[in-house]
């Protein structure tokens, strides 16, 4: 399940981790630059990947009280059902936090989730299918997949409160966005030394806005592809080199890809946004298992994007933005034995 919202009401790409039971993770896996074929929106600069528990040895029952009127509770439990596990948890939790208007916060995960401001329904498919095969000796892996993804939202406006009090509306949306993705993704062991990771990625967007003002309804669509390269030398003493480039891109809100006129004021004229946006990345690094009991990567790394993320392109048009630098990342490798 995608976590980064797009058209959002509180910013393109809004991550809401509200909906997470931290007790039910099991495992998070990152990926950094635009180097996967399976990656797609929002992922130029890294991704994560969190997965849930499904079984639980033992139930949960968790209640937490703190200062401030802050109050948690968690029950959690899993049973056997059929030739599976079923696994069932609701958590709730308020909290005024320490400011002088209480922040009043409060949520509630389990089977219903609620937001205010922001009413969407996503829909999506992933897919992908495994080849190995052999060419010329070769022996490679090929991958062919497709993702896609539908965001029904009803509402999504910008409002002006006073004492969380609604008093005016500057714009109030609805929006249908439709993506689909593509992918396909070869890895081949050229030598006992050396292996290469290529793959691209297909993109193509479709927005669909209706504005309380008509005039920056529309609708708008685009599309287009990112190439992805790893060269993987190695190992050698538990020891790989590796050298990764890659296009990726990120989107921008619907709403900016179809606005004419400046909301505010409904009079000043503004240029639509990009719908997608390119990306480029270069990566080259050491991985290494050489101390024991440790794993290690050294890397250093450019990212260069086209833009930031846009609404509009008025007043000033959109900047390039990147980044350099230097990453470290060490992790203790945990065995488990088992006595019988």
């Amino acid at each position: 399940m995608p976590v980064n919202l797009p058209t959002h009401a509180h910013g393109q790409g809004y991550s809401d981790l509200n909906l997470m039971i931290p007790e039910l993770v099991k495992s998070i896996s990152y990926s950094k630059g635009p180097y996967y074929a399976t990656e797609g929106d929002f992922s130029a600069a890294g991704s994560a990947h969190i997965a849930y528990l499904d079984h639980l040895d033992d139930s949960l029952a968790e209640i937490t009280l703190g200062t401030d009127n802050y109050y948690r509770g968690v029950f959690a439990g899993s049973v056997k059902a059929g030739a599976g596990e079923l696994l069932g948890a609701v958590e709730g939790a308020y909290n005024n936090g320490p400011w002088v208007n209480p922040d009043q916060y409060g949520k509630f995960n389990g089977v219903l989730r609620y937001y205010q401001g922001d009413q969407r329904q996503i829909y999506g498919m992933q897919a992908h299918q495994d080849y190995l095969t052999q060419l010329l000796g070769l022996d490679m892996r090929n991958t062919l997949g497709i993702q896609t993804r539908f965001d029904d939202i009803g509402q999504v406006g910008l409002f002006k409160t006073q004492a969380r009090v609604r008093y005016a509306t500057t714009r109030d949306d609805a929006v249908k966005q439709v993506s689909v993705s593509p992918y396909i993704e070869n890895q081949t062991q050229w030598l006992s030394k050396f292996r290469t990771v290529a793959g691209v990625r297909g993109e193509f967007y479709h927005f669909d806005v209706a504005s309380d003002d008509p005039r920056n309804s529309g609708t708008a669509s685009d599309g287009r592809a990112s190439p992805k390269l790893s060269l993987i030398f190695g190992p050698w003493y538990d020891t790989e080199y590796y050298i990764s480039l890659g296009y990726g891109f990120h989107s921008n809100d619907a709403r900016g890809s179809t606005i004419t006129v400046d909301p505010a004021d409904h009079v000043t004229p503004v240029q639509p946004a990009d719908t997608l946006v390119e990306a480029r990345g270069a990566e080259a690094g050491v991985r290494t298992g050489i101390v024991p009991g440790l794993h290690s990567t050294v890397s250093v790394f450019l990212l260069d994007i086209d833009s930031e993320l846009l609404l509009s392109v008025t007043p000033a048009p959109p900047r390039r933005v990147g980044r350099a630098g230097v990453t470290a990342w060490s992790s203790p490798t945990i065995t488990r034995h088992c006595h019988g």
